[in-house]
């Protein structure tokens, strides 16, 4: 939670609370990952779970339970603690969960960009796409929150 409130407090929405954290870690504990130091210290996570596409999950909400057709790997969070930053940490959590997504039969990806990371989630082929009526979920999650989407070859 000390790394979300660090990688967040510049964000313009609050930070999840413990329980949202829990709920995804118990849905998908295979997509949901952690970076330790030497000591054990936690450097960063990443959490993910199967969804469905086109349908973000609101921010701050537990999901209670994994849909039974999920084909989509949802991204909902990866965060490093500043003092590990430039260590390849993110791409290291990422691909390790992008294998076991894909081992689990997941054939896209999916997050929603916020604070101008869409550039970065580009570079891993990602592409915004608009949810038409269903835009309006983002809002919560700050402005220039994008959805994108990656097809895995």
């Amino acid at each position: 939670m000390a790394i979300q409130a660090e990688a967040y407090a510049a964000a313009d929405f609050a930070p999840e609370q413990p329980a949202v954290f829990r709920d995804r870690m118990a849905l998908a504990p295979g997509l949901c990952l952690v970076a330790c130091d030497a000591a054990g210290a936690v450097l960063g996570y990443l959490l993910s779970h199967p969804w469905v596409d086109a349908a973000p999950p609101a921010l701050h909400s537990a999901l209670g339970a994994l849909p039974p057709a999920a084909v989509c790997w949802y991204l909902h969070d990866c965060a490093v603690a500043s003092r590990a930053h430039g260590q390849g940490m993110a791409a290291v959590l990422y691909a390790q969960a992008l294998a076991q997504a894909r081992a689990q039969g997941l054939v896209r990806g999916a997050l929603v960009a916020v604070d101008g990371a869409a550039s970065y989630w580009q570079r891993l082929g990602y592409q915004v796409r608009d949810l038409g009526a269903g835009q309006s979920k983002l809002a919560a999650y700050g402005p220039g929150a994008a959805y994108m989407v990656r097809a895995f070859g």
